[in-house]
């Protein structure tokens, strides 16, 4: 038959239970508004039931009750909606970094301006115009260099900002290697605590938490795949590449991240992406650059200067009389210059057509100063077939519309992110107003197992003193 104080166990086994249930409520309570928590449930269950015997069952015809346990401890999860917003993240995370890259860029080029290359290269061609109405005079002519060289600058200037956004893009991509190594070491040390709790039967909820949120963190760097073992265990991949198997973590690089073009997600494939749009603006810069040069120097070598000097535009170390406008030597945007020589004496620019050399053209003749202007109108094959104007242009839109998917694509991303973080947080996020309900219905079922105790701990004085009492 069932002990005499069958009463006093079932009353302290539901003093136990609220007393478990109470606290995690209250660690929930205390949890609300912690980044990455998971509401936590006390799951009670009866306790195993006595069973009376064949004898005893007029006594007992039936089972009788022993009381309640706390079976686990349980965390709130919804591994669907978790892998979408991890999906997610990494979309937003793509999206916001390559925006912000491209918006540099777009300060870069800084157009429409009145102080933009695309404006100086106007100028620079317009002012060949008016030494062709002026051939002789000295004022005119320094204009025209001042230009070049003001064009020079504008280039070297675009080419270095350029140059900035590269190299900042490269610090970041190595910050974001250092960072989801880091990452990649706490989730396998999370992997190995994790698997021992479970192996002593323990529930390590806030482990679980916290591994889930460095997994969060590392689909913000690229799109990750977490796939649960049924030792507890987590391993993470980003791409085709691993980054954690079990306890252990492997050092991903740049080089195995894009050795298998697995990697399409996250801020590491946006900078990496940025990286090759960058480079390309940068040779595109430096391709106008040196067709400039090329097209320039080509009507300069064509014509004569002041002094009767002309040049040979098959002989590219200029060994025949003759300057070129633009230094031979600088082939691109970072080094494009005017000569120096024709910096210093404007009469050796070839306004005129080409004569007898050494014989100075005759007053007036401008008529190659206007081939110098033409250039603004025609087109290179280097180019496309475009101005260098129109192709520039072009760059510049390329980048705008480039900046603007993004933008928009951003916004789209921030939107699904913020969609599925509230339909994750009403199934694993606590909710106050809740947990007061399940406070105060613990609270009572506390107050009652302590009646329930009192009354039968009164029943047993009675007994007692029935038995042994004088």
């Amino acid at each position: 038959m069932p002990s005499t104080f069958l009463g006093i166990s079932i009353g302290n086994s539901a003093l136990q239970a609220a007393q478990t249930a109470e606290n995690v409520v209250g660690h929930n309570i205390a949890n609300a508004n912690t980044p990455g928590y998971s509401e936590q449930t006390a799951n009670l269950v009866e306790s195993y039931p006595f069973t009376p015997t064949d004898g005893q069952t007029q006594l007992h015809p039936g089972q009788i009750g022993t009381g309640v346990s706390v079976s686990s401890i349980t965390r709130a999860t919804d591994q669907f909606t978790t892998a979408q917003l991890r999906d997610a993240y990494g979309n937003q995370s793509y999206n916001n970094s390559k925006q912000g890259a491209l918006d540099q860029v777009q300060s870069v080029f800084n157009e429409p301006s009145t102080t933009g290359l695309n404006n100086a290269m106007g100028s620079f061609f317009q002012s060949f115009q008016d030494v062709a109405n002026n051939p002789s005079d000295p004022g005119v002519r320094a204009s025209v260099i001042q230009n070049g060289v003001a064009l020079s600058q504008i280039f070297h200037n675009m080419a270095q900002q350029l140059t900035d956004v590269s190299n900042g893009l490269n610090t970041r991509l190595s910050t974001d290697i250092t960072l989801l190594n880091n990452y990649g070491k706490q989730i396998a040390s999370l992997n190995g605590q994790i698997n021992e709790s479970l192996g002593t039967g323990q529930q390590p909820n806030d482990l679980m938490d916290q591994r889930d949120q460095l997994i969060d963190a590392v689909s913000k760097l690229g799109n990750v795949t977490a796939t649960t073992m049924p030792n507890g265990m987590v391993n993470v991949s980003v791409g085709n590449t691993d980054l954690v198997v079990g306890i252990d973590s492997y050092t991903a690089t740049t080089t195995s991240l894009q050795a298998n073009h697995s990697l399409n997600g996250g801020e590491i494939a946006a900078i990496l992406d940025s990286q090759a749009a960058v480079s390309g603006y940068q040779s595109n810069l430096d391709n106008l650059a040196g067709q400039v040069v090329s097209a320039v120097n080509s009507v300069q070598f064509s014509g004569s200067d002041l002094y009767g000097n002309t040049g040979d535009p098959s002989d590219p170390l200029n060994t025949n009389p003759g300057t070129p406008f633009f230094a031979t030597a600088g082939t691109n945007a970072s080094t494009i210059n005017v000569s120096l020589n024709l910096q210093n004496d404007p009469k050796l620019l070839a306004a005129s057509a080409a004569g007898t050399p050494g014989t100075p053209p005759p007053p007036g003749d401008g008529s190659n100063a206007s081939n110098f202007a033409a250039l603004s109108k025609a087109s290179l094959a280097g180019l496309n077939g475009q101005t260098p104007q129109q192709f520039y242009q072009a760059m510049v839109s390329g980048v705008g519309a480039a900046a603007a998917a993004a933008k928009t694509a951003s916004s789209s991303a921030t939107v699904t992110v913020t969609q599925l973080t509230q339909q994750k947080q009403s199934v694993t996020g606590v909710s106050t107003d809740d947990e007061m309900v399940n406070m105060m219905k613990y609270q009572t079922a506390y107050q009652a197992a302590a009646r329930f105790i009192s009354t039968s701990n009164s029943m047993l004085g009675t007994l007692i003193n029935g038995l042994f009492g004088n």
